[in-house]
């Protein structure tokens, strides 16, 4: 796990500027890889790297790596779990090895290969290989969307970085805000993929790669994996994902450092845990503790320690404060308005004093359907021809709106209300919603006008496309895979965990497993009232008895975090000085009439209601707003 950030020039050569600029860049990439950092250059090309040590901890996986007398080259920011099968592969096919490390792999596999080699690696990744012998640079992310990878080109360069704020640091790369990606975030706590909060800047999608001739300085994009591409019309059983799952977990120990295991008590990690300790590995488990007693899972998470004789950190959730919060603005990078990214970064600070490898369990609910409101989405197909009578009711979307902002209507009515007056229909991303797309077009200012939320249509077209390979409901789902787990969860893993140097592996996202999950019939997946249901009966008979019931069938417990409460007390200062008036027409984004509503009427009251996410997104706007204001500590000064 590392740091990756490039310049690329198609005229110009690089100058002593450009590698000073990137010495700059690297030094405030420290904490995405402390163990190092190095950079390369020929004459049009510069490439950086912040070294995180996990395969090979000697001097020999120093990067950017070069391989074949200098014609290979590469930065590159990720694992590749099977490179010793792979490197077995490449030596009977006559290649020779100087190190043992998975970056050598990558080059040699694509030298013998070619672009096919994307085909074989197996892992969590983002790169960028130059190949000095055809002149072209390649730039590749994971299928699951693991590794960040953003990429800046114009008719001159290419900018590319695990960080969109390192843009900040290139004067020439222009940072206008898009203000299509802010109307998503207030809608869905995140700006959805290939798009970034910034209009020239993209993300490279996952399973995508990119190529550059720099001859012709043409370039193509594309996809190398993607769930139309592979999924097939024959189901699998749970065999198969059995076996896949303690693969998985199999080829995600492979570290040449201790690996732990964020164990919260529930289903996903105690699976985990129980496949490792089949393997014959007793990992650390890492626990949160809370002083709220519904949010602390402690004493599940010591029954599946107590299992298996593992030994349980348990870490105190920590308090938040003003100068946690900053941070975390910080280093979310995007715009994300996911409150769990506080304590995934406290529990991350932490686990770095321990190690700086822990398997984390992203991706099994939104594979195996296990969020409450799934179940609430299969109900809603019957009736969701009502969306189409209701927001073209006269009067009907303003009255939701008013619901929305009042801290006084309940939550079932205000989502109902949502539901039928949306405009789109974004699957099973409705239940989530912050804000209706309809009130977003009163909240946020596009080029001094209001108008649609597009990236919400894509969205809504995603699904019209899915539903060509999976029926109307699974594509539905699927939309919770493709971009609340990638453009949310998975970047506030990378980004939380990062801060502190540590990797977060989550076994649930081997591809493979990915395309049998989808093809597991539906019985499995949703039985009855329960979702997870294969997992359900996974754990009954890894734990069996009391233990392996208790787990199984506990109600599911999301990362819950008391928003009302650090609104309230931990963070009434910086609402009310980035909620003023002044400051929120300094952005001239935000409509200030609204955006002020919000937060009297939160605070105009002590009930709980659903206002609180909408005051905590503009919160979090306003305090990322102000960081970009100041180009995030990276931006060149004069």
């Amino acid at each position: 796990m590392c740091g990756i950030v490039g310049l690329i020039y198609r005229d110009r050569p690089i100058l002593v500027d450009d590698k000073a600029n990137l010495d700059k860049v690297l030094e405030k990439l420290s904490y995405r890889g402390p163990d190092g950092r190095g950079k390369w250059n020929s004459e049009k090309v510069l490439l950086g790297h912040r070294r995180l040590s996990i395969i090979d901890l000697s001097d020999a996986g120093i990067q950017p790596f070069i391989a074949q007398e200098g014609k290979l080259v590469i930065t590159f920011n990720g694992e590749i779990y099977n490179y010793r099968e792979i490197r077995e592969t490449l030596i009977s096919h006559g290649y020779t090895f100087h190190t043992h490390t998975d970056t050598e792999v990558i080059l040699l596999a694509y030298d013998y290969y070619g672009v096919d080699f994307l085909h074989y690696l197996r892992g969590m990744f983002a790169f960028c290989l130059f190949d000095r012998r055809k002149n072209k640079i390649l730039l590749a992310r994971d299928p699951a969307g693991e590794k960040p990878l953003y990429y800046y080109f114009d008719s001159q360069r290419l900018v590319f970085s695990s960080e969109i704020k390192v843009f900040h640091a290139f004067p020439e790369v222009p940072l206008s805000i898009d203000v299509e990606s802010v109307k998503a975030f207030f809608c869905l706590q995140y700006a959805p993929g290939p798009h970034s909060v910034y209009n020239e800047i993209k993300r490279l999608p996952a399973g995508s790669m990119l190529e550059l001739n720099l001859d012709t300085w043409e370039i193509r994009q594309q996809k190398y994996w993607s769930i139309e591409r592979y999924l097939n019309n024959q189901l699998s059983t749970p065999e198969e994902i059995d076996f896949l799952l303690s693969e998985s977990v199999k080829y995600r120990l492979v570290a040449d450092v201790e690996v732990g295991l964020l164990l919260s008590g529930g289903i996903d990690s105690a699976l985990l845990a129980s496949y490792a300790h089949n393997i014959g590995v007793n990992l650390r488990a890492f626990t949160a503790s809370f002083e709220k007693e519904d949010l602390d899972e402690s004493k599940y998470a010591r029954r599946v320690a107590d299992q298996f004789g593992m030994e349980q950190v348990v870490i105190n959730g920590g308090r938040l404060t003003p100068e946690t919060f900053d941070r975390v603005i910080f280093h979310s990078d995007e715009l994300l308005g996911d409150p769990a990214s506080i304590p995934t970064f406290l529990l991350a600070r932490e686990i770095s004093r321990h190690v700086k490898v822990v398997l984390s369990g992203e991706g099994a609910d939104e594979l195996f359907w296990g969020y409450d409101t799934y179940r609430l989405e299969r109900v809603w197909r019957w009736f969701s021809w009502m969306r189409t009578v209701f927001s073209r009711m006269q009067g009907f979307q303003r009255k939701v709106s008013a619901w929305e902002i009042s801290n006084q209507v309940p939550a079932g009515l205000t989502r109902i209300g949502k539901l039928l007056s949306a405009k789109y229909d974004i699957g099973a991303s409705n239940w989530t919603t912050i804000f209706s797309d309809h009130t977003i077009e009163s909240l946020v200012f596009s080029n001094g006008h209001k108008n649609e939320t597009r990236y919400l249509q894509e969205i809504e077209q995603r699904i019209s496309q899915l539903k060509q390979v999976m029926d109307s409901f699974q594509a539905s789902l699927s939309i919770d895979l493709l971009f609340w787990l990638t453009d949310d969860l998975l970047i506030k893993v990378d980004r939380m965990t990062m801060a502190h140097g540590v990797e977060a592996r989550a076994p649930y996202l081997d591809p493979e497993l990915i395309l049998k999950a989808l093809a597991l019939p539906q019985k499995y997946k949703i039985h009855g009232s329960s979702g997870k249901y294969i997992l359900r009966k996974f754990v009954e008979n890894h734990f069996p008895g009391y233990v392996g019931k208790s787990i199984a069938w506990r109600k599911k417990h999301g990362f819950e975090v008391p928003v009302s409460l650090w609104l309230r007390e931990n963070l009434r200062e910086q609402v009310e000085d980035r909620l003023s008036t002044v400051s929120l027409a300094r952005s001239g984004i935000l409509d200030v009439t609204l955006a002020g509503k919000i937060k009297e009427n939160f605070y105009s009251s002590r009930s709980d209601g659903p206002i609180r996410r909408k005051l905590w997104l503009l919160l979090c706007f306003q305090s990322w707003y102000e960081m970009h204001q100041t180009g995030f500590r990276f931006r060149q000064r004069p």
